[in-house]
């Protein structure tokens, strides 16, 4: 038994309580009564002067504590339903959390579950001349990985990697939509090769001098098992400066390549799908 039950229960005992004193006093009215007496006052009728109406010897005081009794017994349902409507209250905020914590759950698995799409790393490579084999350019090729549980659906794709004066500032990847729309499909914990995207030896030297600056930054868009009941399309987005510590000559060139640092440059995210 719960506390809140207790009122409930004793406004129960009181409606069977007047049940059974109501009960009682009709069996108790039955007593009999001279019907002459009766009959001589009912005749007499109403005495003059007395403002309270006089009432026949057959309102006896059972017929009063009846009513009595009665309304008592009308108060109490009205306490009932009052304890009903409160229980009723109770009930469905019961029911509204429940409903929330279902939410919550189906949530949370299917944050468990779902694809992520992210930067994974950065395959680089050289490329070398035709006749003397001389390097004449490095190669960088963005990768991503689906980092989630369920497989993801690339949408749309977009990569760049501009070299910038030191007086200017780093891009700012909070553009519109754009890039080359595309259709593919991203299996859980699958990587995926981005655009190839190239620095010539000059471009390199550059860098590696100080004198440019070098971003690798990319945009896209997928779709995972749950965009048609969220109808909408999800986002991931990277953008990295490029460090040349090593001279862009440097032989062997693993040791060139290992020179390379990216560093992560933090951006305004502020689109309404990320």
């Amino acid at each position: 038994m719960y506390r809140d039950d207790k009122p409930a229960l004793v406004a129960l005992g009181l409606i069977l309580l007047s049940v059974v004193m109501i009960a009682v006093v009709g069996l108790l009215h039955r007593v009999p009564v001279d019907s002459s007496i009766v009959a001589s006052l009912e005749a007499r009728g109403p005495l003059e002067g007395y403002w309270w109406p006089e009432f026949s010897t057959r309102d006896t005081y059972a017929n009063w504590l009846t009513a009595l009794l009665a309304l008592v017994a009308t108060g109490i349902s009205l306490v009932g339903l009052v304890l009903v409507r409160r229980t009723f209250i109770e009930t469905r905020r019961t029911a509204n959390a429940a409903i929330e914590a279902n939410a919550t759950a189906r949530l949370l698995g299917e944050a468990q579950v779902r694809a992520y799409v992210s930067w994974d790393h950065a395959s680089t490579a050289s490329m070398h001349a035709q006749m003397d084999g001389a390097v004449v350019a490095f190669r960088f090729a963005p990768v991503i990985k689906n980092t989630g549980q369920s497989p993801a659906t690339l949408k749309l794709l977009y990569v760049d990697m501009p070299l910038l004066s030191q007086s200017e500032p780093a891009p700012n990847i909070t553009f519109s939509r754009m890039g080359a729309e595309v259709e593919h499909e991203l299996g859980a914990g699958n990587v995926f090769n981005l655009s190839d995207r190239f620095l010539s030896m000059d471009e390199a030297w550059e860098v590696y001098q100080g004198k440019k600056r070098c971003f690798l930054f990319g945009y896209g868009e997928y779709r995972d098992v749950f965009w048609q009941r969220d109808a909408d399309t999800r986002v991931f987005r990277f953008c990295f400066e490029v460090f040349i510590r090593t001279p862009p000559d440097h032989t062997p060139i693993e040791q060139f390549f290992l020179g390379i640092q990216f560093q992560n440059v933090p951006f305004y995210d502020i689109a309404p799908h990320a």
